[in-house]
């Protein structure tokens, strides 16, 4: 069916087709979940996904994978990807964040200043079955519970009580017309009202995102000569980028850039000027890969913008899912979290350098998240709830509400597709578990080189 005719088809019609996929959804495999393991070779499947990133940066990717097993499943959304394929899907799509774990979400600033919280990684965005961002949502559920010492039954009712959370959710906004569920966004004051042991976690975390904006960091990471800012030599955490022709490639960069932006950014945009710019290492998942940060400059030293220039690559989804049909893969981010996020970075946009696909965004406008290793029991299960939130209100935007309030809407199938998934969020645990074990014995036998504690 075309889609634009799906969504004007009746409510009622949508839900009811919701209901047929769920019917012909056999959730035995998901409950019995076993990956292809004469195939699976989660070293193989790490050192492929190490050919996309500079060579001296992957044993300090490895290192930060391997602080604890919840590092281990944050790095490892194309190991997850290789894992689902064997299973079968709902046929109820929408626009996938592609790595939806718990890591994922965070506060940032609107367009407006008010701080929002949302899903914030966009790197493995791409259509698919729904069910796919729930798995690696709900399983970093599990692996965060047993992380933290609780006990597998407290990780199960984590499971179970976020699931209930994205079905009562998208039940709402499957009542609600088309343009309500595109505007519904979830700011700090609304997340306060849904959270009540983790409320002092999140005020905390608002408090330190609201500290970091462009000039704060700039102040950080640059010192001012003569009026002008340059970055400072952190090595390899930030390289100032010393070569005139490189820099000049990345001007040329903005040029392009720009053309991705409606007209209104161009003009603000151009009221600043190119400074300097750094190779940055960031993250867990995107350790080693090419990031950059621009630092422009306005009307004078106290008027600095922040740019990150990262590259995109296909999506780690794709080799089960197909190829994105956007030939441009920052063009593919850019255009999934546009759909995703309830409101954007004004700065988001793509161009090429030097034959390689990057995305732009500000870096470190008044972004933040909540640290899953100061929550107790409680605080997380809150905070697996409100990440579940997050997702059904990006599902329900980016896809079909009263469709998938369909697949999830009779209790006992839904309480047959719980249990399902319960079991696999915890057998996947154990599995990624055995994946950081993997590793640990990996580096003892001399086959990978890790480099810990920066």
């Amino acid at each position: 069916m075309d889609t634009t005719l799906q969504f004007q088809a009746p409510r009622q019609e949508r839900f009811d087709q919701g209901k047929q996929l769920r019917d012909q959804f056999d959730v035995r495999p998901l409950g019995r979940f076993a990956p292809a393991e004469k195939k699976r070779d989660v070293l193989h499947l790490h050192q492929l996904s190490d050919q996309t990133r500079l060579k001296r940066f992957v044993p300090i990717r490895y290192g930060r994978m391997l602080e604890s097993p919840f590092a281990t499943f944050r790095g490892g959304a194309n190991v997850m990807a290789f894992d689902l394929a064997v299973l079968p899907t709902s046929g109820v799509r929408v626009q996938l964040c592609g790595d939806a774990h718990l890591g994922n979400f965070g506060l940032y600033a609107s367009p407006e200043r008010q701080m929002m919280f949302d899903l914030n990684d966009f790197d493995e965005t791409l259509a698919g079955p729904f069910e796919w961002d729930l798995y690696r949502l709900l399983a970093s559920c599990a692996v965060a519970a047993l992380h933290l010492g609780f006990a597998e039954s407290t990780a199960q009712t984590m499971v179970q009580s976020s699931l209930r959370t994205y079905r009562e959710r998208m039940q709402e906004f499957a009542g609600q017309g088309h343009l309500e569920v595109w505007y519904h966004h979830i700011s700090t004051t609304k997340v306060l009202e849904v959270l009540d042991h983790a409320r002092d976690h999140l005020r905390k975390s608002v408090r330190k995102a609201e500290e970091k904006t462009s000039q704060s960091a700039v102040e950080k990471m640059a010192e001012l000569k003569a009026g002008k800012w340059t970055f400072i030599s952190d090595p390899p955490k930030l390289e100032p980028v010393d070569d005139r022709e490189l820099k000049g490639s990345i001007e040329r960069f903005f040029r392009e850039y720009l053309d991705s932006l409606p007209s209104d950014r161009q003009f603000l945009l151009g009221k600043y000027t190119f400074e300097d710019a750094a190779l940055r290492l960031t993250g867990v998942g995107s350790a080693g890969r090419q990031v950059y940060v621009a630092l422009m400059q306005g009307q004078d030293s106290q008027d600095t913008l922040l740019l990150q220039l990262k590259q995109a690559f296909p999506s780690a989804l794709e080799m089960a899912l197909g190829g994105s049909p956007y030939d441009h893969h920052g063009q593919r981010v850019v255009t999934g979290q546009k759909l995703m996020q309830a409101t954007t970075d004004i700065f988001l946009g793509w161009s090429t350098f030097k034959n390689r696909h990057f995305y732009v965004r500000q870096l470190r406008d008044r972004k933040g998240s909540i640290n899953i290793e100061d929550l107790s029991a409680e605080d997380l299960r809150e905070y697996c709830e409100l990440c579940a939130y997050v997702l059904a209100r990006a599902h329900a935007r980016s896809g079909d509400a009263a469709l998938l309030a369909g697949f999830l809407a009779d209790q006992q199938a839904f309480d047959a597709f719980e249990d399902a998934l319960a079991r696999f969020a915890l057998h996947y645990a154990e599995l990624n578990q055995q994946d950081f074990e993997a590793l640990l014995k990996a580096e003892k036998a001399g086959e990978i080189e890790v480099v810990r504690g920066i």
